[in-house]
């Protein structure tokens, strides 16, 4: 009541609508051609130490990167699993993969990965909520391509969103890792707001 006093409403200014009614609703107002009442829309900045660069690890083993998503694009991290997908020095890939999206760019990388005879382990949870069917299917793309499939745990959720790229020059073996808040999708990645870091340090890479 205080509330509705407040901002000066009454009882016809309220309406009751099931849950699942408020998503789908709120997309059709927003397809309205009403562009006064939008944000003008943006593209999402490189950062500018990964423009025009041979190799996203030659950057990264320089200093770590903390990469703000959607406002920074996240062609980066497409590109970093571009790069270990190509790269003759990558050994190995590991990756968490919560959830991804139909032809995934990602999915694309580690199929490439697998079939340049790298080492790629992906564990796919296929509790992802809205996404089991896809992410179902894609465990089975992954597999005929070589890439190795672990389920998760039967009891826990694995949410992390976390790959490992191991590359050997000259007997050494460096670590390359990131980390971040949002899933490995190309499509919820222009609309969410996370934190992606790019690190080379060997503790984490160990770890």
């Amino acid at each position: 009541e205080k509330v509705a006093s407040f901002w000066k409403v009454s009882d016809e200014d309220f309406f009751i609508v099931p849950k699942e009614f408020i998503g789908p609703a709120l997309n059709k107002i927003y397809e309205l051609e009403r562009p006064q009442l939008k944000d003008i829309p943006f593209n999402p900045r490189l950062p500018s130490e990964f423009v025009f660069k041979r190799s996203f690890f030659d950057t990264i083993k320089k200093k770590d990167f903390l990469v703000h998503h959607p406002y920074e694009s996240f062609y980066t991290v497409v590109e970093f699993l571009n790069f270990a997908a190509e790269d003759p020095n990558t050994i190995l890939i590991k990756q968490t993969l919560y959830r991804s999206c139909e032809k995934s760019p990602i999915m694309a990388a580690l199929i490439r990965a697998a079939q340049n005879g790298k080492d790629v382990t992906v564990v796919i949870e296929l509790k992802a909520r809205f996404d089991e069917n896809n992410n179902i299917e894609e465990a089975t793309r992954l597999r005929k391509a070589g890439v190795k499939v672990v389920y998760g745990f039967v009891d826990l959720k694995t949410h992390t969103k976390l790959t490992l790229v191991v590359r050997k020059t000259l007997e050494k073996l460096d670590y390359f890792v990131h980390l971040s808040s949002g899933n490995y999708n190309t499509d919820t990645a222009r609309h969410y707001t996370d934190l992606s870091l790019f690190t080379a340090k060997p503790g984490i890479g160990r770890d």
